[in-house]
């Protein structure tokens, strides 16, 4: 596998390492001169635009922290439109388009490409990082959606999610320029046009660069020289710390250039965040001496070690015990009118049992009332309360009891499909407030982010602090370098219109979380913290407060067990000794089935006959007919005669969003071209106002509503495995597919 781009710009960056800027020459050169010769037609002009771009790298390497081929694209894309800013042709081009639309079809491959590939890349920057990447990385790259997924670590479905969307977008610009181009004959085109190999005499000329890159390159005589000579005359290195440099004779000209490479500049941005990009790892944080100077490191880097950091710990099996203490005093202010002046105190004291391998999830515990039990009151037999949930492969098992009742007890709930994290432990593993998705996933859609100038001192180690700012709020996360680059502290504050957990707040309304961690422990070279305190505060208004202090101690912990070997996720109705507290005659209610009576290892219905567990298969619903909605109300004239395309998804879910917003940008044309009618079903509770907050914000055209179920019954009634989960059926409203992808829904809905 070739080394990442990060390491290769960081030996740039840091020796002016000759190698390490050829290879990434060897890697893009084609994307970049590909570029260059669609917006220009004219090979010398494009040999000038390429040089021009790498000579560019050459200056701002230390400056680059998210995508190279993005940023390569881009630099690339201004330099050819510079050069041909004033063609009247071109004018003259795009101004017949605009007044006399032109449909492309694919009968001349050729004279097809000839009339889209001049717009292409300018129309290509004005779509999203994360969209133009994949984009580029498919079509200009030629990679694979399976190496695209390990290069960009993300699931091969958001490839294609993000490739559908990213292709629709650009032929609506298209569109707008008066080019309309069908998607088929736009995949083709791409497909089929794009990649364009750099000559061999570009490629010379680049070699050059690369080698005057390099700290001990000899002088040399190059039609490069003139160009690298003007870079220099910007004066551009002269309030910079200088680290490499290299040395450039003109020839005929009598005249020396020293061309000095800006490694770490005084001017050095600390406020970067494009993409985060990783380096390639065995997924440890070793105990190798970490970097603790401010000006060698930037925020994506800093981001990435603590992304590194969370998947090097995110399996395991740990024993711990958790306090907690909450209040609430609630008038006229609170987040519902049924708790209008309610006042109440809790303590509570638990110890726990916790297996996690970042996809499954078991844990139990014993609840005290109280929050420092006496030693010998902290036995099984005298808590006050028992819990467990069991997450495996989309079934949920929980199981709740009072411990002081003799006989059976409690009450068993089987298939609330809930993929939600809800373990004492959720901010160990990077979880925090009330979001499903990991922090470093999180902060993906920061709107920005900045490393303070100055380290910070938290439980006597140095760290790094990073600030960012999300739609939930203002995010501060202290890194700890000493300790495997784990968090030392956490906090977020959240303010008027900011999304606190449950709804968007309001004027005088407030949310702040902080969360600091200690007693780091080493594991085979892995830091493990093992405990953290934290605090809550929520301010609904001058009369209502909600707040609550935890402290969490991990006691035991066990990093990468053979989990399948353990039977760490069984359910318990299959291996009984993952519930402890399983007794005969305790009742379990199956979603979508009759309850039962559990006894000797076996589930008894109310006639004393034994349920065969096989049957816990979520049900198939291809060839039957639709259920009836009870989340949403349809117009039944709307949808007679008509194909129904019904989406399960959550907000809390990237790719849930992502498939929701590509659905909807394509819900008119579908309907009036297809004769297919979409209907969104929002998965899990959600408060009304975040919920129809979301949907004004995104402009969503087709019926939308919601289960506050969580996906209770849906895998027994609806098949529901997984959101998104998506169902077609004929115009007789019959299931024709379901559970495919959005890439598949062209050829699903062909007559």
């Amino acid at each position: 596998m070739p080394e990442s781009e990060f390491v290769l710009l960081r030996r740039f960056a840091a020796n002016g390492d000759a190698e390490a800027f050829s290879e990434i020459v060897k890697q893009h050169a084609s994307l970049v001169y590909g570029v260059c010769i669609r917006i220009l037609g004219d090979k010398h002009n494009a040999t000038d635009a390429v040089q021009d771009t790498f000579l560019q790298l050459v200056r701002d390497a230390a400056k680059i922290t998210g995508s190279l081929p993005n940023w390569l694209h881009r630099t690339a894309t201004n330099r050819a439109i510079d050069i041909i800013r004033q063609d009247s042709q071109r004018k003259k081009r795009e101004f017949n388009y605009a007044t006399r639309p032109k449909i492309i079809n694919a009968e001349d491959n050729k004279a097809a490409w000839r009339e889209i590939s001049v717009f292409i890349d300018e129309e290509l920057e004005n779509l999203d990082d994360h969209t133009r990447e994949v984009i580029i990385l498919r079509f200009f790259e030629n990679l694979t959606t399976n190496d695209i997924a390990k290069k960009c670590d993300i699931s091969q479905q958001k490839v294609y999610r993000w490739m559908d969307s990213g292709i629709e977008l650009l032929r609506q610009k298209l569109k707008s320029r008066g080019v309309i181009v069908p998607a088929a004959v736009f995949m083709t085109l791409l497909s089929d046009n794009i990649v364009k190999a750099a000559p061999a005499s570009i490629m010379r000329e680049l070699g050059k660069i690369a080698i005057a890159g390099s700290r001990n390159a000899r002088p040399y005589v190059s039609t490069i020289g003139t160009k690298i000579a003007s870079y220099v005359s910007t004066g551009i290195t002269v309030k910079m710390k200088l680290i490499a440099g290299m040395m450039i004779v003109l020839a005929g000209a009598g005249l020396t250039v020293v061309f000095s490479f800006i490694a770490n500049g005084e001017n050095k941005p600390a406020s970067i965040w494009e993409l985060v990009t990783k380096t390639e790892s065995d997924n440890k944080i070793t105990g190798t001496k970490p970097e603790t100077n401010i000006a060698n490191i930037t925020a994506g880097e800093l981001f990435a070690k603590y992304t590194q950091a969370l998947e090097s710990t995110k399996s395991f099996i740990s024993k711990g015990e958790h306090t907690i203490y909450s209040e609430d005093d609630l008038g006229s202010d609170a987040p519902a009118p049924e708790l209008m002046g309610y006042k109440s105190k809790m303590s509570k004291f638990s110890q726990y049992e916790i297996r996690w391998d970042g996809k499954r999830l078991h844990v139990r515990s014993y609840n005290w009332n109280e929050l420092n039990p006496p030693k010998e009151s902290r036995i099984r037999e005298k808590a006050g309360d028992f819990r467990l949930m069991n997450f495996n492969n989309g079934q949920l098992y929980r199981h709740s009891m009072a411990m002081s009742t003799e006989g059976p007890a409690g009450f068993i709930m089987v298939n609330d499909i809930d993929s939600s994290i809800a373990s004492p432990e959720q901010s160990f593993q990077g979880y925090f407030w009330t979001s499903n998705n990991r922090l470093d996933k999180v902060l993906e859609d920061a709107k920005s982010i900045s490393l303070r100038s100055e380290m910070e001192e938290i439980n006597d180690s140095k760290c790094y602090v990073l600030d960012t700012h999300i739609n939930l709020g203002k995010i501060s996360i202290w890194i700890d370098p000493a300790h495997g680059y784990q968090l030392a502290k956490f906090e977020v504050k959240c303010t008027e219109g900011d999304y606190a957990p449950g709804s968007k707040l309001k004027k005088g309304q407030s949310f702040h979380n902080l969360v600091q961690f200690g007693n780091f422990k080493q594991i085979d070279d892995i830091w493990v913290p093992m405990e953290y305190k934290a605090s809550n505060e929520h301010i609904f208004g001058p009369e209502g407060k909600h707040m609550a202090k935890l402290n969490y101690k991990r006691t035991e912990i066990v990093l990468n067990p053979d989990h399948d070997a353990l039977g760490s996720f069984d359910s318990p109705l299959k291996n009984p000794k993952n519930d402890p507290e399983l007794r005969n005659g305790t009742p379990v209610q199956i979603a979508g089935f009759k309850r039962f009576t559990w006894n000797d290892g076996k589930l008894l219905d109310e006639n004393g006959e034994v349920f065969d567990l096989d049957n816990l298969k979520p049900i198939s619903l291809l060839g039957k007919a639709l259920p009836k909605f009870t989340e949403v109300r349809l117009d039944p004239d709307a949808i007679k005669n008509k194909k129904l395309l019904v989406c399960f998804w959550k907000i809390d879910d990237s790719k849930s969003t992502d498939c929701i917003k590509t659905l909807n940008k394509r819900a008119e044309a579908l309907l009036d071209t297809r004769d297919v009618y979409m209907v969104f079903i929002h998965v899990g509770s959600i408060a009304d106002e975040m919920f129809h907050s979301w949907l004004r914000e995104n402009e969503i055209l087709p019926p939308t509503g919601y289960s506050t179920v969580r996906l209770k019954g849906l895998g027994y009634g609806w098949g529901v495995q997984s959101v998104p989960w998506l169902i077609l059926t004929d115009k007789n409203h019959i299931v024709t597919a379901e559970g495919f992808s959005i890439t598949e829904l062209d050829e699903k809905i062909k007559d």
